[in-house]
């Protein structure tokens, strides 16, 4: 928890040095990267300080995620690639219960690059799910998309 709070502060310390945009800052990450761009989204005692999170391979469950109350929606694009072995299905339940903390559709639509896409969500939250192949160490090679979805989204006030 400590790193968390101390990786919390990291997009504050940017700020003071930097002219950036607060409403545009987002977090994004790989196995545990994915898992910690979601634990800012989720833990409670953390700043909300991100316009939307991109975790990818996290070590979130469904399951793990019913412990915290939602967070105000929140557009997430969740990448989790199908043959991960390490966290085998993780990724779909995440979006899941993303989706029911956004108030979307409980049913995703086809969307963009075979991602599902979770519709009428709450104003201010999106919910976007891919599996590409691969196994848990490879990073999906979805940059572009990362960075389309993200940058649709401001944080608000």
């Amino acid at each position: 928890l400590p790193t968390l709070k101390a990786m919390a502060e990291v997009p504050i310390a940017v700020q003071a040095g930097w002219c950036v945009d607060a409403s545009r800052i987002y977090a994004t990450g790989h196995s545990d990267g994915g898992t910690i761009a979601t634990a800012l989204a989720v833990l409670p005692e953390l700043p909300r300080a991100f316009a939307g999170i991109a975790p990818s391979a996290a070590g979130f469950r469904g399951e793990d995620l019913k412990a915290y109350a939602c967070p105000a929606p929140t557009p997430v694009l969740i990448l989790h690639n199908r043959e991960d072995a390490h966290f085998p299905g993780y990724g779909r339940e995440a979006a899941r219960w993303w989706a029911a903390c956004n108030r979307c559709a409980p049913t995703p639509q086809a969307g963009p690059n075979g991602c599902d896409q979770y519709r009428d969500c709450a104003a201010g939250g999106a919910v976007r799910y891919c599996d590409p192949p691969g196994g848990h160490a490879q990073w999906p090679d979805r940059q572009r998309d990362i960075i389309d979805f993200l940058a649709q989204w401001q944080r608000r006030p």
